[in-house]
């Protein structure tokens, strides 16, 4: 059987050296396999937080609060290498369901959370700097109240942006891969999946990394775990035949300690596109 690996993106950011290494700490694994299941964000930022480097960061120019679109949210922040070079590949990083680039006071204030320490995800956006990447990361509208697609379509508008002006900070308009975790990559996985985001008739991108993201895959099965009642995962909006029709190479990441929910709808797509062409999957061991 073929099997599709995420070539053209692992000889740009090395990810089956970063798979390899994702392996935690002691201590926080078993910090992880304590909190276990449940989505307990103030706990994981406990374990995380100390690991985390404090801006100012040497590695990268950062471009902050650039408007990709007329939306309070419509904003992203570019990291790119200090070094000088030749056109880098782009890396766009979609988070799961909550702001990432604000700090954890501004989150409260603004989707009514607890308070969590430090900026959102500038470190997925460092390590794309110190890997020779540009990194773009970005916000997206609220599902709450919104359309089934409104995430969608930000991930559509800000590729379109991408596109439109990644040059000026050192990136390639024409090798970009979008990153989608939880929520994000499910807003991802529906816009390789339908035409009708696209601009110019293709999605523009060389591939796409989806990490414990739950996917709306009827009929294969419901809305995967706690998610009846989100229009993003009715049936009449299935990502499957989308997803078993595209072309754009992915790569898979599974906490071992996800949701149910989230880890059977990867499991179920995999198994489908696997009667073509197998995407790269790693299992994050201790992770949750």
């Amino acid at each position: 059987m073929a099997t599709r690996r995420f070539a053209t993106l692992a000889a740009a950011i090395s990810l089956s050296a970063a798979a390899a290494s994702a392996q935690p700490p002691a201590d926080i694994a078993a910090g992880n396999r304590a909190i276990g299941k449940a989505n307990d964000q103030p706990a994981t930022f406990k374990l995380y937080g100390p690991l985390a480097e404090a801006p100012p960061y040497r590695e990268a120019k950062i471009t902050r609060d650039l408007a990709y679109g007329p939306g309070p949210r419509n904003l992203l922040d570019v990291f790119q290498p200090v070094a000088p070079g030749r056109p880098r590949a782009v890396v766009i990083y979609f988070s799961g369901g909550i702001s990432s680039r604000t700090s954890g006071d501004t989150r409260a204030a603004v989707d009514g959370g607890p308070a969590t320490p430090g900026p959102f995800y500038d470190n997925i956006m460092l390590w794309a700097a110190k890997h020779d990447l540009v990194g773009v990361n970005t916000d997206r509208a609220k599902w709450q109240g919104a359309s089934w697609d409104a995430g969608t379509r930000d991930v559509a508008a800000t590729v379109k942006w991408v596109k439109a002006n990644i040059a000026r900070y050192g990136g390639d308009p024409n090798r970009i891969f979008l990153f989608g975790h939880g929520y994000g990559g499910s807003d991802v996985t529906t816009y390789l999946a339908h035409q009708e985001f696209w601009d110019g008739g293709s999605p523009g991108v060389k591939g796409a990394i989806l990490i414990s993201a739950p996917l709306n895959i009827a009929p294969l099965m419901g809305p995967p775990g706690a998610r009846a009642g989100n229009p993003m995962f009715e049936a009449a909006h299935s990502n499957l035949e989308g997803m078993k029709a595209s072309r754009v190479p992915l790569y898979m990441g599974s906490a071992e300690m996800g949701e149910d929910g989230t880890n059977a709808s990867a499991d179920l797509l995999r198994q489908e596109l696997c009667r073509k062409a197998c995407p790269a999957h790693d299992v994050y061991k201790d992770h949750g």
